[in-house]
């Protein structure tokens, strides 16, 4: 079966509508806490957001205190002699969607085992806050797209792997049928 091509154009040519492709990274936190207690965040943007930016806050999710952590470690804030518990690290001031991300985090949640007995702070403790000013419920993303086999996009459309894979396939059977192709039948009848 021969694929006229005016066909292909025509095809090549229908309109995409929404576009969908693999999105980047998350726009979020790395947290890397240390065996002394110590807890290291590293904003993880497009940005260029780093310490002290506008400060980070860290709540405590049994208790729902509210802590502001300006230190820096280099690039990153530095969290000291952290109490054992479950936390939320999040912007005072939250990361705008990033629209090319697969996801915007306000805040990255962790389980931390709580200090050595020999963790002293290098500097002052981080200052209490009110907890109504966190900027986040608990809703995790700021924005958020769809993964949809290993890729994103912002409807449930399909993703670009899914399309290559169809694409790849199709050019596959367009390749085994081109013309001047002999069947395998005939190399055996030739050889017989």
């Amino acid at each position: 079966m021969r694929v006229p091509v005016a066909a292909l154009w025509v095809v090549s040519l229908w309109p995409a509508g929404l576009a969908l492709a693999d999105c980047a990274l998350p726009v979020g936190y790395r947290i890397v806490p240390d065996s002394q207690g110590n807890v290291q965040i590293y904003l993880e943007n497009f940005a260029g957001r780093t310490c002290p930016d506008h400060g980070l806050l860290r709540r405590d999710l049994a208790s729902g205190d509210v802590v502001m952590i300006a230190a820096c470690a280099g690039d990153a804030f530095l969290d000291e002699c952290v109490p054992a518990g479950s936390y939320q690290y999040g912007l005072a001031v939250p990361y705008s969607c990033a629209a090319a991300s697969c996801d915007t985090q306000y805040y990255q949640t962790v389980q931390l085992a709580g200090p050595s007995d020999s963790c002293t702070r290098s500097g002052p403790a981080p200052a209490p806050v009110d907890p109504a000013t966190v900027p986040w419920s608990d809703q995790q993303d700021v924005c958020s797209y769809h993964r949809l086999l290993g890729g994103c996009g912002v409807a449930p459309r399909g993703a670009v792997l899914g399309t290559n894979l169809v694409l790849g396939l199709a050019g596959l059977a367009l390749w085994r049928r081109r013309p001047g192709r002999r069947p395998r039948g005939s190399r055996l009848a030739l050889l017989g």
